[in-house]
């Protein structure tokens, strides 16, 4: 897992400063993405080599292999029905990638920030693969087929992710029962529609809950380096993204400060980190506002006219906003995040306290900004709001895999006197 992320980071930056820049040279990066795509591949197979599987281990990896490939067949069958996905894909991510292949394949490259483009601002990580792949298929009919590569780049970085995660757990009856809780959480009918939409909701959501385990397991070697890669990847994928990124890693200093963990050396790597594989993002921002058109009312606010102020004072979209907030939370998800998290926040350790604390932070962010929105409010709430929380939709699910594997033998416990109840029972009842 590690490999693809940082394979994927890499691929962000190159294609940023050839095409942006050098665009000229752009079969030199196409070169340079096949030699480091070979030696991706190459080490991940010398790092296989030392694992030694168990049977069951293998059983647990090709269970989880058919969970998601029945995603992955689920989204071709919805992307067969509606090739296009959400318009907002060709509008905001798969349109301008194109767009910047095409004209350096034209011998006429067109910049990387154009004020004439819907939300010019957004980042540029998932238009920059698709830049990458129309440089490599070119004709339409490809392009249409070779279109949701990056969606199924970040489907296979969370099947290794969780591969991960499931490998880390040692009772058989256990991983069972994570698999199932990983199929409730994926096969949710409206997160299978943020999947296969080709927007950067899927990817954001995927790079979320790398970035809450390796803030939970900040103790562990290479983790925190990991953590500031994965975050470099966020501000590249989505604009509100970027905010729960500065509240991660607000979070992250705060907890390394307490634990003393903070050095002069950390600090200078993690800022390198992020200052150059976020990059493009910041290349944007120097080019103009981080706000996109939705939010441009804010830019044009004054003291006469202070629209934020007349938004946050009106009651009646308070109370839209928040219905919007319980629809979700309690109807569409039933329920099922909050129960996790008040189970962790009961008995879980401090560490999970205090990360359930940051995702309710951050699903109030992601709510409050809706508060300002340019556009209508109800139609921005019935278009986005779903779609938005959704990039948070797993972070509970890696909090609770922490939650059971802090209590693994616990639960294995508990699970044997269920078992040898039951036995009793089924003995009793001949």
């Amino acid at each position: 897992m590690t490999n693809l992320l940082i394979l994927v980071l890499l691929t962000n930056l190159a294609s940023f400063i050839m095409l942006g820049f050098f665009p000229e040279y752009y079969t030199g990066l196409l070169y340079f993405l096949v030699i480091i795509f070979i030696f991706g591949v190459l080490h991940i197979l010398h790092q296989s080599k030392k694992y030694k599987f168990k049977k069951q281990d293998f059983v647990s990896i090709f269970a989880n292999f058919l969970l998601f490939m029945l995603i992955g067949y689920i989204t071709e069958i919805r992307l067969s029905l509606n090739p296009f996905g959400m318009l907002d894909a060709y509008a905001m991510w798969i349109g301008k990638g194109r767009m910047l292949a095409l004209s350096i394949l034209d011998g006429n490259p067109i910049p990387l920030w154009n004020q004439y483009w819907r939300m010019p601002n957004y980042p540029l990580g998932i238009p920059l693969l698709h830049a990458d792949l129309s440089l490599v298929f070119s004709s339409v009919n490809s392009f249409l087929i070779t279109a949701k590569i990056p969606n199924y780049l970040y489907l296979a970085l969370l099947y290794l992710f969780f591969t991960d995660r499931l490998l880390e757990i040692k009772n058989p009856s256990i991983r069972w029962g994570f698999i199932i809780l990983t199929g409730t959480f994926l096969f949710h009918p409206n997160y299978l529609l943020v999947v296969s939409d080709l927007c950067a909701d899927f990817p954001v959501s995927v790079t979320f809950a790398i970035a809450t385990y390796y803030l939970i397991e900040r103790d562990k070697k290479k983790s925190q380096v990991l953590l500031f890669l994965s975050l470099s990847l966020l501000t590249n994928l989505k604009s509100e993204a970027l905010l729960i990124t500065i509240v991660i890693l607000v979070f992250f200093f705060f907890l390394s400060y307490i634990e003393r963990r903070i050095t002069k050396q950390f600090l200078i790597l993690g800022l390198f980190l992020l200052v150059a594989f976020g990059a493009p993002t910041w290349y944007l921002l120097a080019k103009g506002s981080f706000l996109s058109s939705d939010f441009k009312a804010i830019n044009q606010s004054s003291p006469g006219t202070n629209f934020i102020l007349e938004r946050l004072l009106n009651g009646s979209l308070w109370l839209l906003v928040i219905d919007f907030f319980l629809k979700f939370y309690l109807s569409l998800t039933k329920g099922f995040l909050l129960t996790l998290l008040l189970l962790v926040l009961f008995w879980g350790s401090l560490n999970l306290r205090i990360t359930v604390l940051l995702y309710l932070i951050s699903i109030s962010i992601y709510t409050g900004i809706f508060l300002l929105t340019s556009l209508d409010p109800q139609v921005h709430l019935e278009q986005a709001f779903d779609r938005i929380h959704f990039q948070l939709y797993l972070i509970p699910l890696v909090i609770f895999w922490k939650f059971t594997k802090d209590n693994e033998e616990k639960i294995s416990e508990k699970l044997r006197l269920i078992l040898n109840y039951a036995n009793k029972l089924r003995e009793q009842s001949k």
